[in-house]
């Protein structure tokens, strides 16, 4: 028998390679996350940080790929939803999106993207994206590819999936993750489309047949779904948790326009990584395959811009610049001129927010709007004797910047062309009710703000919203003369969600004018800004344009 000195190596030699074996199998993960792109592929011109366009986006997505297969660990990306109505790039365009889609193609490696309430509002483009842009990744799905998924919305004639509802995706490690995408309740889909409710989805036999995926190391689930607001993320997460009770959950949300993340139990986190290409959501952690436990997890937004870009590249400016990002650029600036886009309408005297409240003259763009804009560009005066404008306070997405105006600008303020609508004679006592209901923020935000597919960004959270509640809705700030009758005019949207509230306050009323009447006005809410800047914010000696 040999000595037992003898022996002591070999199982101090047995253990370190055990050991070894499963500390060789935690693998790094490095994942980026978008939403809410909303046309801003051409970077932010009146912001000098935010200075990176999609050409930049695509160098940088390049360049994390090349370093991930150089070190070892696994890069993901996934986008949560509404690519257009934004820009001009996205809606100049008789059908909204035909110049952002190819735009969007150019950027490689993501495993998977969702539709946004934005993307499936129109028929037009809905079929646009089922004939060029969703096969760009469903026909022939890769690593570079990756694939479109949109698992509660499909095709009404065909009841076929507007995309796919969820696949497996196997990492370069080996790695198994079963992706889904979903959106949330939306009433106000394509007329050739349909969206299923949430829970009822997940009740359908493909949702079932998912559940019994074998082997799978992690769920990743894209959604255009508020996380905060309930119920739709909060039934994904315990529906998936009833079959996968402990393996990582990865739930990537938006819709809200916030940059948000939230702990959901110790192996599943959420994360809405904001608004406009402002921000990129990152997130690392550490995960071992036997275990299929998430460890030394961090979390951050970069803004987009070309020092935050260089640094996680590890590229400085002489070397950044890819020819996928080249030829990137050289897309976008040729659909920029295509569609006229840097044209100037005006030159605006000073700077207008849609964040400021209305009743603030010289800085709200609600009160140059509401109080300017539409009584001099929409109103018909020779139709409508006492006319009276209502508009939702998420209609204006964007600053009007001092200076220069462009088309462009116009199209990033309100890129929607709505018509207006009008309900007809409404008495002043019977309007004011109407007013009384829907400008209360507290009386009127859980009926309209969660829903209104028009969002802001309604504050900057981690984890606990710092959301101020505001009005659902604007109007015009004259009196209301209970003796006289007003014409109510509103964008179309506006006359819509408004219609059952009016048919509930006031039934008389809604008996004799159950629909909102097409208003007469040669101008859209689009048109009726051009217009507006064009006349009154003529450029001149003093502010002079190019």
């Amino acid at each position: 028998q040999p000595p037992i000195h003898n022996t002591m190596p070999r199982a101090l030699v047995l253990l370190c390679l055990v050991l070894g074996v499963v500390l060789a199998q935690n693998v790094k993960f490095k994942i980026f996350h978008t939403t809410d792109v909303h046309g801003w592929v051409a970077g932010h011109p009146h912001n000098e940080t935010l200075n990176t366009d999609f050409g930049d986006f695509a160098s940088l997505v390049e360049h994390v790929h090349a370093q991930s297969i150089e070190e070892g660990f696994e890069f993901l990306m996934f986008d949560s939803g509404d690519l257009i109505e934004g820009t001009g790039l996205s809606d100049a365009s008789e059908v909204h999106g035909r110049y952002i889609f190819p735009i969007v193609q150019k950027i490689p490696h993501y495993v998977a993207l969702t539709m946004g309430n934005h993307d499936i509002g129109h028929s037009a483009t809905v079929e646009l994206m089922r004939d060029t842009f969703i096969p760009h990744y469903n026909r022939n799905p890769s690593e570079i590819n990756g694939r479109y998924l949109t698992a509660n919305s499909h095709m009404k004639e065909s009841n076929e999936f507007i995309g796919e509802p969820y696949f497996v995706y196997r990492t370069r490690s080996g790695f198994r993750l079963l992706v889904l995408g979903f959106l949330y309740n939306f009433t106000l889909e394509a007329t050739v489309t349909e969206v299923d409710m949430v829970a009822d989805t997940l009740k359908q036999q493909w949702f079932v047949n998912a559940m019994k995926t074998k082997d799978i190391d992690m769920v990743t689930v894209t959604m255009h779904i508020d996380p905060q607001s309930y119920p739709e993320m909060q039934e994904i997460y315990a529906a998936i948790r009833a079959s996968y009770p402990t393996i990582p959950l990865l739930l990537f949300t938006g819709h809200r326009h916030r940059l948000y993340y939230e702990t959901l139990d110790s192996n599943s986190f959420a994360i809405e990584s904001g608004k406009y290409f402002e921000n990129l959501g990152i997130i690392e952690f550490d995960i071992n395959k036997h275990q299929r436990i998430m460890s030394n997890l961090t979390q951050q937004w970069v803004p987009t811009s070309l020092d935050a870009f260089y640094k996680i590249s590890k590229k400085s400016a002489s070397d950044f610049l890819t020819p996928l990002g080249l030829e990137t650029k050289l897309m976008i600036a040729d659909f920029e001129e295509k569609l006229n886009l840097t044209a100037p309408l005006g030159c605006s005297p000073s700077t207008f927010s849609p964040y400021v409240p209305i009743l603030d003259r010289n800085q709200s763009l609600y009160n140059l709007y509401v109080q300017h804009i539409v009584p001099s560009q929409v109103f018909n005066r020779t139709y409508s004797k006492n006319p009276y404008f209502i508009t939702n306070t998420a209609t204006l997405r964007y600053d009007l910047y001092a200076g220069v105006v462009n088309r462009n600008d116009i199209f990033t303020i309100n890129p929607f062309n709505d018509n207006y609508f009008f309900y007809p004679s409404m008495s002043g006592s019977d309007l004011s009710t109407l007013i009384a209901n829907i400008s209360n923020p507290f009386l009127s935000a859980s009926r309209f703000h969660q829903r209104t597919p028009y969002e802001h960004d309604c504050g900057r959270s981690r984890g606990v919203s710092s959301y101020n509640p505001s009005p659902a809705f604007y109007h015009s700030l004259e009196v209301i003369d209970s003796s006289l009758e007003y014409d109510v005019i509103m964008a179309a949207y506006d006359a819509s969600s408004l219609q059952p509230v009016i048919a509930q306050l006031l039934p008389s009323y809604a008996a004799l004018h159950p629909d909102p009447v097409r208003y007469p006005t040669d101008v859209d809410s689009t048109s009726s800004l051009m217009n507006f800047v064009s006349s009154s914010f003529a450029c001149s000696i003093y502010c002079a344009c190019p």
